[in-house]
């Protein structure tokens, strides 16, 4: 398959991926979509759809299934995953924090003390938070790795890519704020109104590049320990065919066009059609993903890391959130535009932050997408993904 082949499968993919939630919503609502369904912001959930009531079958289910993955993480040898034997390596060059730990901390303490203290004034840090919030946490982070490995990180060695990262940061949650749309809005933007549309839009959008950074620099950091990388190198192999790949692409295709018929059945369908429908495309391809070096070698530690650092960066995002308001019997009083609460069909109990707690499983499926969505953007406008070894073996 050649290199324009491969090109034009990719951009009908995405086609495709887009357009085939509008046919299903436009034949669902007889080809009138309902006023408030492509609302963006909006600080109330739309009419048209109405959310299921909780399930103890269904949270049970689901809280199962948690449970398990993270029985893997805690027992990796109980499936399959062989122990593996690290050579003594001298230890990195002991380096002092770089200049941008600083400035991190800088901007993320100031950033919070602001936001947290509920204080009404400066607005240009109230109405653009999470700018200086998400990009310090980024620098100090990114020290934090530098450090440890004696002066090797993204921002160190990749400079250019962690600027190709943020613009796919931007396109890769514009698509699940679309997609949020047929699912009748799982999560609302509801002090939104406190700054105009137009400013909200460009905050969304420079705000959002942040989001895949900070889950990339928590996967630097937890491949940092080469004894848990390893714990997850050599379990068992699993490899698809092609023609099942071409399978599972029509299947995550065919959710996201039924999506909008069932939206309460299907809401997970958001978080996990795109990986099912970007890893297989990127497999048709011949491009790499997290899920080949479990087919070469039973490697698991790219998938498994990436997926923990997304849930690790979850409780951030939620607790940065909730306690930039105040939460009365009355009901929520916040200065912070870009405050958002949750609404979950069949598990929307127990809440951590304005998350129910099963809907931090969604962080999981988030962090296989981070890295899937980086390599398409990367192989389609040819820039560099910053792979390194451990990973491709």
């Amino acid at each position: 398959m050649n290199l324009q082949t491969k090109l034009t499968i990719a951009l009908l993919v995405l086609i495709a991926f887009m357009t085939l939630p509008l046919i299903g919503g436009w034949i669902n609502f007889s080809g009138q979509f309902p006023s408030d369904f492509f609302t963006f912001p909006t600080t109330e959930f739309p009419a048209w759809h109405k959310e299921a009531g909780f399930s103890w079958l269904v949270f049970s289910l689901i809280a199962t299934g948690g449970a398990f993955l993270f029985l893997i993480y805690l027992m990796p040898q109980w499936f399959g995953f062989k122990k593996v034997e690290i050579p003594v390596t001298p230890r990195p060059a002991t380096v002092g924090f770089p200049k941008w730990f600083w400035l991190g901390v800088v901007l993320h303490v100031f950033t919070l003390v602001v936001i947290w203290g509920h204080f009404e004034e400066p607005k240009f840090i109230i109405n653009w938070a999470v700018i200086p919030l998400f990009w310090g946490f980024i620098f100090f982070l990114d020290g934090i790795v530098y450090r440890r490995t004696g002066g090797k990180s993204l921002i160190e060695e990749h400079p250019q890519g962690m600027i190709g990262l943020a613009v796919a940061s931007i396109g890769g949650w514009l698509l699940f704020e679309y997609l949020n749309f047929f699912v009748g809005e799982n999560w609302v933007y509801i002090k939104s109104d406190l700054i105009g549309v137009s400013q909200f839009y460009v905050y969304a959008i420079i705000g959002s590049a942040g989001l895949m950074p900070l889950v990339f620099e928590w996967y630097s950091w937890l491949s940092s320990f080469e004894k848990f990388r390893a714990r997850y190198s050599r379990g068992v192999k699993i490899s698809i065919s092609t023609p099942f790949q071409f399978v599972i692409l029509f299947l995550g295709l065919l959710s996201l066009f039924l999506v909008v018929f069932v939206p309460n059945l299907f809401f997970g369908v958001i978080w996990l059609a795109p990986i099912l429908i970007f890893g297989s495309l990127l497999a048709i391809i011949d491009v790499w993903t997290p899920f080949t070096p479990i087919a070469r070698k039973g490697n698991w530690s790219p998938l498994a890391l990436m997926i923990l650092a997304a849930f690790i960066q979850g409780f951030f995002w939620e607790g940065w959130n909730y306690f930039t308001a105040v939460h009365t019997a009355a009901g929520i009083e916040t200065l912070n535009p870009d405050f958002w609460v949750y609404s979950v069909p069949y598990v929307n109990r127990f809440h951590i932050f304005e998350m129910p707690v099963l809907g931090f499983l969604g962080y999981l499926p988030f962090g296989l997408f981070t890295w899937l969505w980086w390599l398409l953007f990367a192989f389609l406008l040819k820039t560099p993904t910053f792979l390194a070894p451990h990973e491709t073996k």
